[in-house]
């Protein structure tokens, strides 16, 4: 709810085919009213709170700059702490960062390379055991971070991924 993502989050999942130009996406299941109608309660929470902030935010008004530093330090925070942390979870750590641009290119997704898709579905189920919604596409990790997210939640992030998972078995045979 903090990203304001509102699509079935099982178009990114390791089975599925992705996102492509044309592609049906439902709305994330809950979020639909009767009749297949989307709620817009979690756009409309993501919005007055943009809207708070940038009435509250006076002295630094709001601006992609704004937004864009402010995802950066929380990208600091998270990679700092998995490094301080000594954080050695089995599907995101250091050695599976995928790679980093320099912050002011970097997307505000941290990108963790996995074995294979299922392992990467694995990493994904993990976190949604734990109430944290990531995706993957292939068998990449994506943790995507946003303007409403703050330190607190990078803490929790870094506080789950210390509880070091079962070990995952080897991929499974796939034809891919």
């Amino acid at each position: 709810m903090n990203t304001g993502w509102l699509a079935d989050p099982s178009v990114l999942s390791a089975g599925s085919a992705g996102v492509k130009v044309g592609s049906e996406v439902g709305y994330c299941p809950g979020l639909s009213l009767m009749g297949s109608t989307p709620s817009f309660f979690p756009s409309m929470v993501t919005f007055n709170h943009v809207m708070k902030k940038w009435r509250h935010n006076k002295p630094h008004p709001i601006s992609v700059e704004y937004i864009h530093n402010h995802v950066m330090n929380l990208h600091d925070r998270f990679l700092r702490g998995l490094v301080l942390s000594k954080i050695e979870n089995q599907f995101i750590n250091t050695k599976t960062l995928h790679s980093t641009l320099p912050r002011e290119y970097r997307s505000h997704t941290l990108v963790f390379r996995q074995p294979c898709p299922w392992t990467a579905q694995q990493a994904v189920q993990f976190l949604q055991r734990n109430d944290i919604t990531i995706d993957c596409r292939n068998r990449f990790v994506r943790i995507g971070f946003g303007f409403n997210h703050n330190p607190e939640d990078i803490d929790e992030l870094l506080r789950v991924l210390a509880k070091e998972p079962a070990p995952a078995s080897k991929c499974p045979l796939s034809r891919s």
